[in-house]
């Protein structure tokens, strides 16, 4: 990886090569949809508001809020296979105080007949992003329909599957506990305490399932924490079916990715045939979204020298001069030519070029 870069370019240029060789192709898009489009699908959008404006014409159109909506919506019904990743940004309106946001995403998609090997690749590609991002770093991998399936088995209404997703989401035992009686309210408590250790995770979801469905989940999971295994070793990687996820958006395999110093995930993903469907598509589809913005804040760029060398050349010289100075220093890293010093400038090595043309040096900051 490029040292000299912001983290976030850094690693944009170092997943690009990742996912290429992957053999996923670049999808590029335009920044905006019509309005209409993101209107009949709001439910999928999580409460965030949308930015809109007229074009010449007259017809509303929305700045994109969401990368993968646009891809669902170009994908052609026919289509056997496709593998994308995408550098974009969406666009998105606080409901309070009406503040646009613009986030800056790198993700995958991949969309076709996803069987076990599609979804395992998926969830490498982002332990392998992960790694790229550096630190301490840790992806978490759950499943919707496990969650869905213990929820159909203990015949929970609507209303208190909602209650249910919120107490999850606050990984409250106590309160998920207190939304059955009797047996039902303790199953629904352990789901707050499946997080751990993959195998021994696994184990306990195992003594939790009541239905097949379930028990695929498990299994689903199973397979990708094997080809983890194999593929990224060294990935710190914990099974976690108290996820936070949106099961009318996701039915099986979820993913958050957490860096330490980023307050919140840098990672988000999973399986969403339900959007799929809702979009009148016939394929399935799995992908996640790596957060740039949050990475240059976390990994700030620390550089002892705003440049390596410093070049300070009379306004009389000839530009030539100064440029052969430059081209000379080229190989040291970082040079800059300037007629005076900026204030504060730090510079590992000063060049000082003179009308004539003739240089001297001298070592260390002039500052």
């Amino acid at each position: 990886m490029n040292a000299a870069l912001p983290k976030d370019e850094a690693v944009t240029l170092a997943l690009q090569g990742l996912f290429e060789q992957s053999g996923y192709v670049r999808y590029r898009m335009s920044s905006f949809e019509s309005y209409d489009y993101y209107l009949a699908n709001k439910s999928f959008l999580k409460g965030e508001g949308l930015v809109t404006f007229n074009d010449p014409f007259g017809r509303l159109l929305a700045l994109k809020p969401d990368v993968t909506m646009s891809i669902v919506k170009n994908t052609k019904p026919e289509t056997v296979s496709q593998k994308l990743y995408y550098v974009e940004s969406v666009f998105r309106a606080r409901r309070a105080g009406g503040e646009v946001r613009e986030i800056r995403q790198m993700g995958v998609e991949s969309i076709g007949a996803i069987d076990a090997y599609a979804e395992a690749e998926v969830a490498v590609l982002a332990a392998k992003s992960l790694a790229a991002v550096g630190g301490e770093t840790v992806l978490s991998l759950g499943d919707a329909s496990f969650v869905a399936g213990l929820y159909d088995a203990l015949g929970l209404p609507e209303p208190v599957r909602a209650r249910a997703n919120e107490a999850l989401g606050a990984k409250s035992a106590e309160a998920l506990r207190a939304l059955a009686e009797n047996g039902a309210g303790e199953a629904l408590a352990q789901l707050a305490e499946l997080c751990g250790a993959p195998y021994e995770t696994l184990r306990r979801a195992r003594a939790l399932c009541r239905s097949a469905q379930m028990e695929q989940a498990v299994a689903r999971i199973e397979g990708v924490c094997d080809t983890l295994a194999v593929v990224c070793p060294d990935a710190n990687v914990r099974v976690d079916f108290s996820l936070e996820s949106d099961m009318d958006y996701y039915n099986g395999l979820v993913m958050q990715g957490f860096v330490r110093g980023v307050p919140q995930a840098v990672l988000t993903g999973g399986r969403y045939d339900p959007l799929m469907r809702k979009c009148e598509k016939p394929q399935s589809a799995v992908g996640f979204a790596l957060m740039l913005d949050g990475l240059a804040r976390a990994f700030p760029k620390q550089r002892a020298f705003d440049a390596d060398v410093l070049i300070v050349y009379d306004p009389a010289a000839k530009p030539a001069d100064v440029a052969c100075a430059a081209r000379a220093y080229e190989a040291e890293g970082v040079v800059r030519a300037e007629p005076l010093v900026p204030p504060g400038f730090r510079a590992g090595r000063v060049v000082q070029v003179r009308a004539d043309g003739t240089i001297t040096e001298t070592e260390g900051s002039p500052c």
